[in-house]
């Protein structure tokens, strides 16, 4: 009895897993980066943004920064098709160097997602100077990878 019990019990299983997996509806997922907007114009208008906030108060600077790192992931996942969103800074970085060999664009890069990592990990808290330039230099890298693409000169270093 045991054995038969057993199989019955196996078929009504296979049964109503065959009903729940026809009946479920398929997952549609949106895109993550769909927007009318293009990536360069989307960075520059959540950049704006940032200039309403005072930076003399230590939450606010942990926004600021908090974003500013976002606004350069989500510009280069955008631009590149890839999602930098999850990515450390220093994988961030490597993938800057081997898309834009100007060293100039990278250090400006990696000094702002830098400090960005202080305020947002050790809890540095910069002056209200530092921050600004931070905003600078997030603003002049998008820039000059928006102007290196639209001249195509953004071409692989190290392809793979």
């Amino acid at each position: 009895w045991y054995w038969i019990i057993g199989g019955i019990l196996f078929g009504v299983l296979i049964a109503f897993l065959t009903w729940y997996f026809k009946k479920r509806k398929p997952n549609t997922l949106a895109k993550p980066f769909q927007t009318n907007t293009s990536p360069y114009e989307e960075a520059m208008k959540e950049l704006a943004g940032l200039e309403d906030y005072n930076l003399s108060l230590p939450s606010e600077i942990r926004i600021v920064h908090t974003k500013l790192a976002g606004i350069l992931k989500r510009y280069l996942s955008r631009k590149q098709n890839n999602n930098y969103q999850n990515k450390t800074t220093g994988d961030v970085l490597i993938q800057l160097s081997d898309h834009y060999p100007d060293k100039d664009m990278l250090a400006k890069a990696a000094s702002s997602l830098r400090c960005a990592d202080a305020v947002k990990f050790a809890k540095y808290l910069p002056p209200a100077g530092e921050s600004e330039e931070c905003i600078r230099l997030t603003r002049a890298v998008i820039n000059i990878i928006h102007q290196q693409t639209r001249e195509g000169q953004a071409q692989p270093v190290n392809p793979k």
